[in-house]
This record gives C-alpha cells, sequence and structure tokens, in this order.
C-alpha cells in the first residue's frame, strides 16, 4: 500500500482558512478546474433586447426628426445642424451605442468560455455539502449547471480524459485494498480531490489508517507525478491507434482484408481525433487524408514487397 498512498494523495492547506468564503476561496484557487461561475446568459440577452429595444426608439426618433425638418441646410451640414431635438438624439444614441458595443463585447467574451464539466461541479458541490462552509443561497449557483462557465477549460482534453478513467479504477482499486485490510464500522464520510478535482466520499477511519494529515483531513489532491503517468498512458494510447492497423496490413495477405483495415482504422482514428480533441471539421478532415494516404502507401509497398520476394 506505500506506493498506492504516495501516488494518490497529497493533503492541501485550504483549512489553514477559516470556514467560510475565506476557505471557499483558497479551495478555488487550488485548481483551475474550480474557476466556475455563471454567465447568467438569460439575463445577458434580456438586457442585451433592452438596450437593442432602447436603440430602435432613438434611431425611429431621429429618422422621424429628420423627416419633419424643414430646412433642408440642417440636414446637409452637421457644423450648421441647430436642430435640438436632433442634437440631444444623436447624444443618446451615442451613448448607448457605445454601452451596447461594450455589452456585446462583455457577453461575447463571457459566451466564449468552455462549460464546465458535471464532474467539477459535483466536486464543489460534495465540497460544499460536506463542509457546510456556505450558506445555501450562496452556494446555489452551483445548482445552475447549464450556465456555469470555467474560465480556463482543461489544459488537455485527452489528457484529462484519461485522468478521469485511470483515477476512478485505481481510486477504486485503492479503496478496495483498504476495505479488504480495515474492519468497517459505519464511519463518518471523508472527501477526496484527485487530479481534475472529482469529490467522492470514503470512510474516514480507513483512511486514516495510511495517511498523516496536516489539517482537518477534507481535501487531498494527486501531484504532478501523477499527471505525467497520465500523460504517458495518452501517448501510448496514441501509439497503440496509430500503429496497431500498420502491423495488421503487414500481416494480412488479401487485398479486401487490407483495404477494409484501411477503412476502419482511419474511421476509429478519426473519431479518436474529434472525442479527444477541439479540433475543427478541417483539421480532422486533413489528419484523415494523411493518415489514410499514409495506409495506403505502406500498403502498396507492402504488396509491391511481396510480389518481388515472389518472383
Amino acid at each position: 500500500m506505500p506506493f498506492l498512498n504516495k501516488l494518490f494523495l497529497i493533503s492541501t492547506l485550504v483549512e489553514r482558512f477559516r470556514p467560510g468564503y475565506p476557505r471557499f476561496a483558497a479551495l478555488l484557487s487550488t485548481h483551475f478546474a474550480f474557476h466556475n461561475f455563471r454567465r447568467f446568459t438569460r439575463v445577458r440577452m434580456r438586457l442585451l433586447l433592452r438596450k437593442q429595444t432602447e436603440i430602435a426608439g432613438l434611431e425611429a426618433s431621429l429618422d422621424e426628426l429628420d423627416s419633419r425638418e424643414t430646412r433642408s441646410l440642417f440636414l446637409g451640414s452637421h457644423s450648421l445642424d441647430n436642430n435640438p431635438e436632433r442634437l440631444q438624439v444623436l447624444a443618446q444614441l451615442k451613448a448607448s451605442l457605445a454601452e451596447y458595443d461594450m455589452m456585446l463585447e462583455q457577453s461575447s467574451k463571457a459566451l466564449a468560455y468552455p462549460a464546465s464539466t458535471e464532474r467539477d461541479i459535483n466536486s464543489l458541490s460534495n465540497w460544499v455539502e460536506g463542509t457546510s462552509c456556505l450558506a445555501r443561497q450562496d452556494s446555489s449557483y452551483l445548482d445552475h449547471k447549464d450556465d456555469l462557465m470555467n474560465l480556463t477549460g482543461p489544459v488537455d482534453n485527452a489528457i484529462t480524459r484519461t485522468e478521469s478513467v485511470v483515477e476512478d479504477s485505481m481510486f477504486g482499486l485503492r479503496y478496495y485494498l483498504l476495505r479488504v485490510r480495515a474492519n468497517p464500522r459505519q464511519p463518518r464520510s471523508y472527501f477526496h480531490v484527485t487530479t481534475n478535482m472529482h469529490l467522492k466520499y470514503t470512510p474516514l477511519s480507513k483512511m486514516k489508517k495510511t495517511q498523516n494529515f496536516t489539517g482537518d483531513e477534507h481535501i487531498l489532491l494527486l501531484g504532478p507525478k501523477w499527471r505525467r503517468f497520465c500523460r504517458a498512458i495518452t501517448t501510448w494510447l496514441a501509439t497503440m491507434v496509430l500503429i496497431i492497423p500498420v502491423v495488421l496490413l503487414d500481416n494480412i495477405p488479401s487485398s479486401t482484408g487490407r483495404l477494409i483495415t484501411i477503412v476502419v482504422s482511419s474511421g476509429f482514428f478519426l473519431s479518436v481525433l474529434s472525442l479527444l480533441t477541439e479540433a475543427s471539421t478541417v483539421d480532422i478532415f486533413i489528419a484523415g487524408a494523411s493518415y489514410t494516404a499514409v495506409l495506403a502507401v505502406f500498403t502498396s509497398n507492402n504488396i509491391s514487397t511481396t510480389m518481388i520476394k515472389a518472383d
């Protein structure tokens, strides 16, 4: 068990801060996965619509003033235009448009942030529920899952997904081994946070047998070695996706079998690429064309080599 303990858990210093917002803010600062906030999309749209209607009304007023203007000279020169009503409407339009443009720019930035993952939201919800550091109304923003955004987003989607799978598997194994060694008795709940910040309940009495805690024993983080380990796994998986079709093509004698292998391998490669990355459709198409061309050239060369050996 020592290797699992060393690999899995590093205690945090969140408990140094007083319960409430000081401690909650300290928790949010520990990892980018916790930087989740509401977009207030519906309210933003409401304000934009209101400002849009306001500007449209001013525009209509300006058109009406222009149509009722009896002095054509005022319409032909801004410097000579002394119509006070029109000057007032233009000033209001300038201020309203400036505010409207700022609202559009700010809303565009807010809507461009990546959506928070359910895993990260559940982590924060579990922590708040377990520690009772915040009032219910203050933590209710976590209930608006469809309106939450993450300020940074995952560094690498492929590695993040690998971390999620490997983390759940390894923690389940660790929990099982601890359970076999321990004598469970309905202990109180314990939270742990892993690399991508997924909180789960674990019996605290079992954890005490393997950890020396410095604080309140509520938050644990995986260290950088674990992240490098997940990166290595991702690299090996990518290598297998690329190399296995080559090995298969080298051992399939029939042309039909090779063609089917190329089609299936290319489709699988593109599926993995689209699921694990944020590549655009054009990038995926180019990558697929390149990968298919490589497999086709390899197959062609392999056939030529086989024919030469046969002669």
